[in-house]
């Protein structure tokens, strides 16, 4: 499975369950995924360690959420709830797309910027983002090896630039320091051609890059 497929399959996953990611990687061999879970599962909050006769209700909304927002998709996912820590967890698969989500609830997330209730704009970016790498992955025309992250450093911007409305520049870290510089520069090429009308570009010197689609940054670093 080519990166780009799996680009858009975790772009399709994210759209559809709603998910900001707190971490985010991936490679050819598939997207890992760790979120938080929505507000609407954690109306009833419990501790551990569980029973099978009596699961955690946090993880027992959530599947309920998953089943009504995944009714209309044909790939059937596995979900494995985890039941033998403190707090509830819980796994979802998806086997064809090599997609992988593991929902926390927030104590037993990483620390780190959490985005406020309704707050959607870095959940579009980052997905728009996704879409822009993986077209401009086909755009190359030949398989690359490269690593896709996600990050939140700090805005410095934030309350004094009117053009930043998040705290954190959520960032998608492109990995290609094994792709020589010829192949590294064919692909800022096809990220220009995959990218929205008017995405600025920043080139700052040799074939590292950055662009912005909308509060989320693209970047690449040269080794």
């Amino acid at each position: 499975m080519t990166l780009s497929a799996v680009l858009t399959a975790a772009r399709d996953t994210l759209t559809t369950l709603g998910i900001l990611p707190v971490r985010f990687e991936a490679d050819e061999s598939g997207a890992r995924v760790l979120a938080v879970m929505p507000d609407s599962a954690l109306q009833e909050r419990s501790t551990g360690p569980y029973r099978r006769e009596e699961p955690p209700p946090e993880a027992m909304h959530l599947v309920r959420l998953i089943s009504w927002r995944w009714s209309s998709r044909p790939e059937r996912p596995d979900v494995t709830l985890g039941m033998a820590g403190p707090w509830p967890e819980l796994a979802l698969s998806l086997p064809e797309s090599r997609v992988r989500i593991e929902y926390v609830v927030p104590e037993a997330a990483p620390p780190g910027w959490r985005p406020e209730p309704g707050h959607v704009t870095a959940e579009i970016d980052v997905v728009m983002a996704l879409e822009v790498v993986a077209r401009s992955l086909d755009a190359v025309g030949e398989p690359l090896p490269v690593r896709v992250s996600l990050d939140y450093p700090a805005d410095p911007g934030y309350g004094t630039d009117p053009r930043s409305v998040l705290p954190v520049v959520p960032t998608l870290v492109l990995d290609r320091r094994r792709c020589p510089p010829h192949r590294r520069a064919a692909h800022n090429a096809a990220l220009r051609a995959a990218a929205y009308a008017d995405q600025p570009f920043d080139l700052s010197g040799g074939t590292a890059f950055r662009t912005w689609v909308g509060s989320a940054r693209i970047q690449d670093l040269d080794p």
